[in-house]
């Protein structure tokens, strides 16, 4: 069982081209971490959705003291 899910994270889409885990619209990062985006913890849609995990392509551009 423990392959079987690890092996579902290999292809996990991604349309952020912006992050750095992005590889040919499949999401590379080793876990990831979805949270509900707004005030109200109820979600209905993708859209009240946040991706944690996400990571600028080149984060010293945004936080050169990093």
């Amino acid at each position: 069982m423990i392959r079987e899910v690890i092996g579902l994270a290999q292809r996990i889409k991604c349309k952020v081209e912006e992050c750095a885990y992005n590889d040919s619209y499949l999401c590379r990062a080793e876990e990831i971490e979805v949270r509900s985006s707004g005030e109200n913890r109820v979600v209905n849609s993708t859209d009240g959705t946040a991706c944690e995990t996400f990571k600028p392509k080149d984060a010293t551009l945004i936080n050169p003291e990093k």
